[in-house]
């Protein structure tokens, strides 16, 4: 990690959009594990929409490790 000189206003400022992304994250997430754990919708859905969504959501918990490494860093 780089050792940047932060302002607590700054660090403050940060750690809400990274919050406030986390939060979108989690409920992006939560959306599509219940798609994906509805059997009837896995059955019904062509193939190509249910693994589309099984790949943004490997994504989004990419990002929201990431978010939440960023947020460990910061102290929070």
């Amino acid at each position: 990690a780089v050792g940047l000189k932060l302002s607590g206003a700054q660090i403050d400022s940060i750690r809400q959009r990274v919050e406030k992304r986390m939060a979108e994250l989690e409920k992006v997430i939560a959306s599509s594990r219940k798609q994906l754990g509805s059997e009837s919708f896995v059955a019904k859905a062509p193939a190509h929409v249910v693994d589309g969504i099984r790949e943004k959501l490997a994504a989004y918990e990419k990002e929201l490790a990431e978010q939440q490494a960023v947020l460990a860093e910061l102290g929070a």
